[in-house]
C-alpha cells in the first residue's frame, strides 16, 4: 500500500537509478529500473533495481520509510518470494 511519502523517493529512484547502488556500497557497471509483478504476493513493492556489477548481477530493493517501523524486517522478508521480473535481456 502506498504511503504518504512514497512518491518522492520512488520518483528520484526512477530518475537517477545509478545513484542508488553506491549508497549501499555497490559499484555497478549498469543499473536498470525493473517493474516487479508482485500481485500474487503483495502490492508493497512495485519497482526494484537490476544492478550489473563485476562481482555479479543482483536485484536491489529500497523500502523507503518516513519514520520508525518495527515491522520492516518482517515485511521485507515477504517481498522477494513469488516476484516475477520482465526479461531484461
Amino acid at each position: 500500500m502506498s504511503q504518504r511519502y512514497d512518491a518522492s523517493p520512488k520518483a528520484l529512484q526512477e530518475l537517477r537509478p545509478a545513484d542508488w547502488p553506491p549508497f549501499v556500497g555497490v559499484v555497478a557497471s549498469s543499473v536498470q529500473v525493473v517493474d516487479a509483478d508482485v500481485s500474487t504476493v503483495t502490492a508493497a513493492t512495485d519497482k526494484v533495481l537490476l544492478v550489473r556489477a563485476k562481482d555479479g548481477d543482483r536485484i536491489q530493493h529500497f523500502d523507503f520509510q518516513s519514520g520508525p517501523d518495527a515491522s520492516v524486517p518482517r515485511r521485507t522478508h515477504n517481498y522477494g518470494p513469488g516476484r516475477k521480473f520482465c526479461n531484461t535481456g
